[in-house]
């Protein structure tokens, strides 16, 4: 490998966001010397094989200093996406921090001591801004204030936190609702169904990412709302209608209390127009992104779920954790999920 080509260290490469900037780095761009970062285990392997020919790849945690510093020598530009995401960083508080905070930390470090030099790309979350159902129009400015009990947000902002008081150049993108390759699961009931949502997809945040890579001066230092804009702004409960309609599950017709009524986050940025004017990445609408979703289920899939919707639609239901503290009565989830005022006389 020649020794002028910009040396990127990609974090989380087999990650839902990382895989795509990883393809998008394998696919575009050959003037780059690539080293792809992630846990050794065997469904990691086997995604990142396809890339062996074309990228360095090491294995390792990102809390192990032996294992990461394998990675973190003369690097020109570091994108770091590993973390611990919601479901899981609700259940493991302290898996959460020691990734997410102390794996941040310790990957500054390393930078610090083998290159110097180095441009650090953090992506970051919405989940920063906490509950915004009332006032749902963020600006980079507002107030970081995750949401009760949200391990995710408070671990971003130490995270940055962390970034910005270190010795390297640094961006920030503060990413919003990303979609793409999602399977419903129980975090969709954390979200009020009355949330204003501003989308983008996994090819267009992973594009945001590459874009920069040549963008660096105009983002040095700075933090930016990634989202996909007026074209991508839609309700949560229309969302959701739309995307199991159009799979075949119907509506998205379950019972009361199935969804959160707060503590959640997402909303629409006032300025997310700002990193796309200086990167470019936006290509997908909402209904773009409903197409891609739709054509991914053939006419025989599409009719295996209407026959048997109502039953996946109550194991979904079963994954409810807000449905859960009111059938059981637990007064603790309760106030974190509801109102009080409206679901206290039922405990």
């Amino acid at each position: 490998m020649s020794p002028e080509k910009t040396r990127i260290l990609l974090t989380g490469a087999s990650g839902a966001i990382g895989s795509e900037v990883a393809r998008q780095l394998v696919r575009n761009n050959n003037d780059y010397e690539l080293v792809f970062f992630d846990l050794n285990k065997s469904s990691v392997r086997r995604r990142l094989s396809r890339y062996k020919r074309r990228a360095k790849i090491v294995y390792g945690d990102i809390r192990n200093r032996a294992e990461l510093e394998q990675a973190c020598h003369h690097i020109d530009i570091a994108i770091h996406l590993a973390a611990i995401i919601p479901i899981k960083a609700y259940t493991h508080p302290e898996e959460t921090r020691e990734v997410n905070i102390d794996g941040t930390q310790l990957l500054l470090e390393c930078l610090e001591k083998n290159s110097p030099g180095c441009f650090l790309l953090y992506s970051s979350s919405i989940s920063v801004y906490g509950d915004r159902l009332e006032d749902y129009w963020i600006s980079v400015n507002d107030e970081l204030k995750p949401s009760k009990g949200d391990n995710y947000g408070k671990s971003k902002i130490a995270a940055e936190k962390a970034i910005k008081e270190s010795k390297l150049k640094w961006s920030i993108f503060r990413l919003t609702a990303i979609m793409g390759n999602h399977k419903p699961s129980g975090l969709m009931f954390f979200q009020p169904l009355s949330t204003k949502m501003e989308i983008a997809t996994i090819e267009d945040t992973g594009r945001a990412f590459v874009n920069a890579l040549e963008c660096l001066e105009k983002l040095e230092q700075k933090v930016f709302n990634l989202g996909g804009g007026k074209d991508c702004r839609i309700q949560y409960d229309e969302f959701l209608e739309r995307s199991f309609r159009q799979i075949g599950l119907g509506g998205a017709n379950f019972p009361e209390n199935a969804f959160a009524e707060q503590n959640f986050h997402c909303a629409y940025y006032k300025d997310s127009d700002v990193l796309n004017d200086i990167l470019e990445f936006r290509r997908d609408d909402l209904e773009a992104y409903l197409k891609k979703e739709r054509d991914k289920y053939s006419g025989f899939l599409k009719l295996i779920i209407t026959m048997f919707r109502g039953l996946i639609k109550w194991l979904l239901l079963t994954q409810s954790e807000p449905y859960r503290a009111i059938k059981q009565g637990n007064q603790k989830a309760i106030e974190q999920f509801f109102k009080i005022e409206k679901h206290g006389q039922e405990t």
